[in-house]
């Protein structure tokens, strides 16, 4: 919930609104709304409690009934920055980049460094494939607020998209030491050194991903494409063994494990995971080791020369806009 300017609030409002927004922090969105319906009957319109409830709603999972709490609060005041930003919260929650966008700007121009509004906006940019733009207002944000992973992250993204793997993979580092726990920004750094050709970077930071995060199907396949790209073989197959355990209908594993099983000597077992490969994807049929896709845990296909062993994939890009990571 953002909180609201209490002390400018009338009356005894402002007592209960610290009470209200108490309760919120505190995980009681229930008891926040009791109190903030009980302000708004005696001042139906104090723009900061339709702001509180919305915030209220939204942490209950009401959109539609907080949707109406932060319009109301716009049209009490226009330039309240709170409900511009909620609203642009709540669009791109529903993937309305555009109404998002809106939003944001008109938050923006209450408080042009703000780092939510910000990221909203680079994110509504680079749905329309501006990454060049986006990318301004992502390390806007980082500048207003420097310890937030998401900031880089979001920044790495959009420099993924530009090919400018280098900066990218510094960005996912930074993200990944805003937050070392979170198993995506090394997995995401790795794939930015794939791009570069830096193989054995890329497998160390793959590896940092399966220590925060065993289960990521994504670190597991393309630390093994990789080592099978090196021509290391048995690593490659006991990586892509760890890739199917967490997901046996990875097709592209099986794709590979197959090429690396025949690469062993290992010819009856790498049929039977290219048979897999086709019942699942069935253009694996004429690209027996998947080595004309580059295509891993979370990528779609792009070309590439028959006959080369595989490249790690791209993370999958949402429509035309950033990175989803997972």
């Amino acid at each position: 919930m953002v909180a609201a300017k209490c002390g400018s609030c009338p009356g005894s409002s402002g007592e209960r609104m610290r009470e209200a927004l108490a309760a919120s922090a505190a995980g009681r969105p229930r008891d926040a709304l009791d109190i903030l319906e009980g302000v708004l009957r005696e001042f139906p319109d104090l723009a900061h409690a339709h702001v509180c409830i919305a915030g209220a709603l939204d942490a209950l999972d009401d959109q539609k009934g907080s949707e109406a709490g932060y319009r109301r609060a716009v049209s009490l005041e226009p330039g309240n920055f709170a409900a511009l930003c909620g609203m642009a919260r709540l669009r791109r929650r529903r993937q309305d980049f555009a109404g998002a966008a809106e939003y944001a700007s008109m938050a923006l121009e209450a408080d042009p460094r703000h780092p939510h509004a910000l990221c909203i906006m680079g994110e509504a940019t680079a749905r329309s494939g501006k990454f060049e733009e986006a990318l301004v207002y992502f390390e806007d944000a980082m500048a207003a607020e420097p310890g937030e992973k998401h900031h880089p992250a979001l920044a790495a993204s959009a420099l993924m998209q530009l090919d400018r793997y280098e900066e990218a993979r510094d960005y996912f580092r930074r993200a990944a030491a805003a937050a070392p726990g979170d198993a995506d920004m090394p997995l995401m750094a790795g794939i930015a050194c794939s791009q570069m050709g830096m193989h054995e970077e890329a497998i160390k930071e793959y590896a940092a991903s399966i220590k925060l995060d065993p289960d990521i199907r994504a670190s597991h396949g393309n630390m093994g494409i990789e080592f099978y790209r090196l021509g290391r073989t048995d690593e490659s197959i006991k990586c892509l063994r760890e890739a199917l355990r967490v997901d046996p209908d990875y097709a592209h594993g099986h794709a590979v494990m197959s090429a690396a099983l025949l690469q062993a000597g290992m010819p009856e077992e790498a049929a039977e995971h290219r048979r897999r490969s086709v019942e699942l994807e069935p253009r694996y049929a004429d690209d027996p080791g998947g080595t004309r896709m580059l295509v891993n845990a979370d990528s779609k296909p792009a070309s590439n020369k028959a006959g080369k062993p595989p490249r790690p994939g791209r993370a999958k890009r949402k429509r035309r806009g950033i990175f989803k990571l997972r």
